[in-house]
């Protein structure tokens, strides 16, 4: 995070203090220990570049909190009493853990909450321009522990892929990786099955691609060749 984007955050926490002064006063009635996680300001959506303000109850009378995070880079922490005020630059999960020695115990709590969401499906590489084919290579026995799954048969025998590569001018197969015919590409496919190969206009393999979690990622591979 940037020194004035601290800077910022820093004055953004003075302007709202007195407005604020009622969280940052807390009774503390002795019981479990729960950490609360609330933007600051409320009512916004955690996300980077979102100031977030995180407390404890159930601290008794002088009990004092620890506290202990798993530290992402960019994350800038306040320290405010019992209260901390983080803000991060990077989207993804936070963990903040509050521990209290008292005698004969340790109690503790830990909260993780999502801090923005990160990319699930990132961009796909570009494959080759030569791609004229695609070939499914994948395990037909459903005795094999490589066979077809349902959810795998759904995106195989999705019909919106295959016209999308007919559509492109691309040829598609769905083959088992038994027959002889494919036999020239299993080396260049190496061992997962099912796969997905991309073929030159000779049949040779010049990409492979791990076979997509979901049908739209089928598609999105399938409709971005071209």
């Amino acid at each position: 995070m940037k020194q004035s984007e601290k800077l910022r955050i820093g004055g953004y926490l003075i302007g709202f203090f007195a407005l604020a002064a009622s969280l940052l006063v807390m009774t503390a009635f002795g019981g479990e220990l729960k950490i609360n996680v609330q933007s600051f300001p409320p009512g916004q959506d955690l996300r980077p570049g979102v100031a977030v303000l995180l407390s404890v109850d159930g601290l008794e009378e002088g009990q004092v909190a620890t506290w202990h995070r798993v530290a992402v880079e960019g994350d800038v922490v306040l320290k405010l009493d019992r209260y901390h005020l983080f803000a991060g630059t990077a989207p993804g999960p936070r963990t903040f853990i509050v521990q209290v020695a008292s005698p004969g115990a340790d109690p503790f709590a830990i909260a993780t909450f999502n801090y923005g969401d990160t990319d699930e499906n990132p961009p796909i590489p570009p494959l080759p321009s030569n791609v004229a084919g695609v070939l499914i290579l994948e395990e037909q026995d459903p005795r094999d522990p490589q066979g077809r799954t349902a959810a795998q048969a759904r995106i195989i025998d999705d019909p919106v892929w295959q016209t999308a590569a007919l559509a492109q001018g691309l040829t598609y197969q769905i083959e088992d990786d038994d027959n002889p015919a494919v036999a020239k590409h299993l080396a260049a496919a190496g061992s997962e099955r099912p796969v997905v190969c991309f073929l030159d206009s000779d049949g040779k393999v010049v990409a492979v691609k791990p076979f997509p979690a979901t049908v739209e990622a089928m598609r999105t591979l399938i409709g971005g060749l071209k």
